[in-house]
């Protein structure tokens, strides 16, 4: 397992060989620009296994869904996929751990939108003509929730290392 340990600039390539090499490495740091250079890398990724996904799809209506490049080139998509989750959640925190947060700001705060998401998907099950109003406040009252995280987020990826770590120990971010 490669351990991640960005300073200062890191460049694009070293970057994206940081991205592949910390797949499960959740104690180094990321730098911002280590950070936005993997982000690319994986949209780059995700356009790819769109792009895959589509040419399956069209292919579908001409060969039929049983064809045998229709399964491939959506296993292809679909793995592509798959295997970005881990490498893009490692980056997160390593991210977050370079500005400064400790463990338990990082796991409520990967896991805060998850949790919304849930709430809002399983209150779907309860909907009712009477109760269709409350449902759709409670939705929105949770859609922002989750854009607040959002912004926050975006917020916390663009600030500089070691940019929350305070004088004092602290339960939430690290201390200098």
């Amino acid at each position: 397992m490669h351990k991640v340990h960005e300073h200062g600039r890191t460049k694009l390539f070293q970057a994206w060989l940081d991205f592949f090499k910390g797949y499960v490495d959740f104690k180094g740091n990321t730098t911002r620009s280590g950070y936005w250079w993997g982000f690319l890398l994986q949209t780059i990724l995700l356009l790819l296994a769109k792009l895959i996904a589509t040419k399956a799809h069209m292919m579908s209506y001409s060969a039929g869904n049983d064809a045998p490049s229709v399964k491939i080139l959506s296993f292809v998509g679909t793995l592509i996929v798959i295997l970005l989750i881990l490498p893009m959640l490692t980056l997160s925190i390593r991210r977050y751990r370079d500005i400064g947060l400790k463990n338990i700001s990082i796991i409520i705060f990967i896991l805060m939108p998850l949790v919304l998401q849930g709430i809002a998907l399983s209150l779907q099950s309860f909907i009712t003509i009477n109760n269709y109003s409350t449902f759709l406040t409670i939705f929105n009252v949770l859609a922002f929730i989750k854009q607040l995280f959002t912004i926050i987020d975006v917020i916390f990826l663009l600030l500089p290392s070691n940019a929350m770590t305070l004088e004092k120990q602290n339960r939430w971010v690290r201390s200098k």
